[in-house]
C-alpha cells in the first residue's frame, strides 16, 4: 500500500498482525520484520 503521509499509513494498519519492510539501498537491501503481536 502506498500513502503520501505517515499518519494515513499508520491509521490504515490493523491493530494486530506482522509487518515487513524493505530498504533498497545502493549496495545492500535492508529487511525489517515484526511479529504478529505488535501494538
Amino acid at each position: 500500500m502506498i500513502h503520501d503521509e505517515f499518519e494515513s499509513f499508520a491509521t490504515s494498519l490493523p491493530a494486530m498482525g506482522a509487518l515487513m519492510g524493505l530498504d533498497l539501498g545502493t549496495k545492500t537491501v535492508g529487511v525489517a520484520v515484526s511479529d504478529g503481536m505488535r501494538g
